[in-house]
């Protein structure tokens, strides 16, 4: 796997979760506000698809498109603007990590 990856994987299927929050990511008030809501929402099950439809549901709930609240998460994590399917994939982190650079994102 990893030889494939190194070798032939196209680079939009190459990503690494970023083990700090990123220093140059703009957030603005919006961004702000949907990060505080999706940390409030997180389910308590960490299962992926609960994890994406709160994903989903918060946007809808703050009327914040959709597609910038994957962008946003998806820079705020892995430093892309997109990636693997998102609830899924959180769930393979730890919840105090998504917790935590859910709140790092705010600041």
């Amino acid at each position: 796997m990893k030889n494939w990856l190194d070798n032939y994987a196209p680079e939009d299927v190459k990503f690494e979760v970023q083990e700090a929050a990123p220093t140059d990511l703009e957030v603005g008030e919006d961004d702000r506000a949907y990060l505080t809501a999706l940390a409030g929402a997180l389910p308590a099950e960490w299962e992926g698809e609960a994890l994406q439809s709160a994903i989903f549901q918060t946007a809808k709930d703050l009327e914040f498109p959709p597609r910038d609240a994957f962008r946003l998460l998806y820079r705020l994590f892995i430093a892309k603007d997109a990636g693997p399917k998102l609830g899924p994939f959180l769930t393979t982190l730890e919840r105090d990590f998504v917790l935590t650079r859910l709140q790092e994102g705010v600041k």
